[in-house]
């Protein structure tokens, strides 16, 4: 018989070792990411990419029509006046009053734009959520398997994300907070149709009662989301204006953002085993 089987500390120092060496939730995103890396890449990129390019469309025409909206008329020229006139301008109060309706008004078509960006976004989010869950849900990293199980779920797909996208965009109204909880609780619908065969109210409310229990990494890896696609924004305004700010905006977008997307996947997956 072997002696190791029966000491205590050899037997009792394997759990303690596998507890430490096991990987947590954006460790194994990380795994996960680093083996498929091509393949969750072209996976994201079918929604990514499209939705990239429209947000970046729409800035482009929105901040234009902002600046020119804005651009005051040149003063014309003062005419000479009398010494009687003079006194009379000084006399009276030249400042014109501030008019804030007309500054809102003027800042209108951008916020306008930003809004229906930030939902293209959001959208292509979503979509590369579905298809990203699918591939690792069934073990099968292809791009025409993943779009494949997602399109045959498509309409239940669309109704959840058309519900859960009024449910946050009604929250931000509230001073974005109540917005940022929300898609924060809502983080798991997307596989909860996928995988679930939930659709509309029942995936929120399902992905609602998981997240509950695993809130702080979902909100790591959704503020890690938000800081890839703030840094594409950010190094595509580096270069001249023009086309290139889009690709480069999608391009850094494309391959950064299924890092979290796996890891909101995995997240769930584990979540719900333990559930």
């Amino acid at each position: 018989m072997r002696p190791d089987l029966y000491n205590q500390a050899h037997t009792a120092a394997s759990p303690a070792q596998s507890v430490r060496t096991a990987p947590g939730p954006f460790g194994q995103a990380v795994s996960l990411y680093k083996r498929h890396f091509g393949a969750l890449v072209l996976i994201g990129a079918l929604a990514i990419a499209p939705a990239s390019l429209l947000e970046g469309g729409a800035l482009h025409f929105a901040v234009p029509r902002l600046a020119n909206h804005g651009d005051a008329p040149p003063p014309k020229a003062a005419l000479p006046k009398s010494d009687t006139a003079r006194a009379q301008q000084f006399g009276s109060s030249n400042t014109a009053p501030a008019r804030p309706l007309e500054a809102i008004r003027a800042t209108l078509p951008v916020l306008y734009q930003t809004f229906f960006g930030v939902f293209l976004l959001a959208i292509g989010a979503w979509l590369a959520f579905a298809a990203i869950s699918s591939a690792i849900f069934a073990g099968e990293f292809s791009a025409a398997h993943a779009w494949g199980r997602a399109f045959r779920r498509i309409g239940p797909l669309v109704w959840t994300i058309a519900l859960g996208g009024a449910t946050i965009g009604l929250g931000s109204l509230c001073f974005l907070i109540p917005g940022a909880v929300m898609a924060v609780g809502l983080a798991f619908s997307v596989p909860a149709v996928m995988e679930e065969r939930l659709s509309g109210a029942a995936a929120l409310h399902r992905s609602w009662r998981l997240v509950r229990v695993c809130w702080p990494p979902v909100l790591g890896l959704l503020l890690l989301l938000a800081a890839f696609s703030a840094a594409a924004s950010a190094a595509s305004m580096l270069t001249p204006p023009g086309p290139l700010r889009l690709l480069i905006a999608a391009a850094i977008r494309v391959i950064c953002w299924p890092l979290p997307l796996v890891g909101l996947a995995l997240s769930y997956k584990a979540t719900r085993a333990r559930a």
